[in-house]
């Protein structure tokens, strides 16, 4: 079965509003700095975690520029020895979402 994806409609919402889309994203900082301003965090990054199964798309980028903790869950997109391609050591790698919450968030 064929299916678009989100390129088509963001060239025909552009076309129809005579305007510029801006897509943001992960892994660009934009994308995290747009969450962390959400929250509140703007300024304290170093507060919050990211947790994801793909070193670069999840855990590089952005995350990496602003100091956010990173964690990487070995599920998913997960493949041994994906830690190898962070370019900055990792806060942790853990078997489980839980796992890491577990860890963070301890009872």
């Amino acid at each position: 079965q064929l299916s678009l994806g989100p390129g088509p409609f963001v060239t025909a919402l552009e076309s129809a509003t005579d305007k510029t889309a801006e897509l943001v994203g992960k892994p660009a900082r934009a994308f995290y700095q747009l969450a962390l301003a959400d929250m509140g965090l703007l300024n304290d990054p170093g507060s919050v975690a990211m947790v994801g199964d793909d070193v670069l798309a999840d855990l590089g980028g952005g995350a990496q520029e602003l100091g956010l903790q990173r964690y990487l869950v070995r599920t998913g997109k997960y493949r041994p020895g994906d830690e190898a391609k962070a370019s900055a050591p990792l806060d942790g790698t853990f078997d489980s979402f839980a796992a890491i919450v577990h860890e963070l968030c301890p009872t």
